[in-house]
């Protein structure tokens, strides 16, 4: 969206690692990181009001092709 915010997740799991008991109706566990604290999830932010107004695209090809012997 020209003007607007652009966000970008890459987190699948969104903080949940399991769930705590084995019957409905399930409570999820959330997922602690290493350090302790609990795993809130990552995102991007792009303000594209701050972006350069020159704009260009491009195209690009990729074949894929099986490896040899298979």
């Amino acid at each position: 969206m020209a003007g607007g915010p652009s966000w970008v997740s890459n987190d699948s799991d969104f903080g949940v690692d399991g769930i705590t008991n084995a019957t409905a109706p399930y409570q999820l566990h959330a997922k602690i990181l290493p350090n302790g604290q609990q795993d809130d999830g990552e995102y991007l932010a792009i303000d594209t009001t701050r972006l350069p107004a020159a704009t260009s695209t491009a195209k690009v090809t990729i074949n894929v092709t099986a490896p040899h012997g298979h």
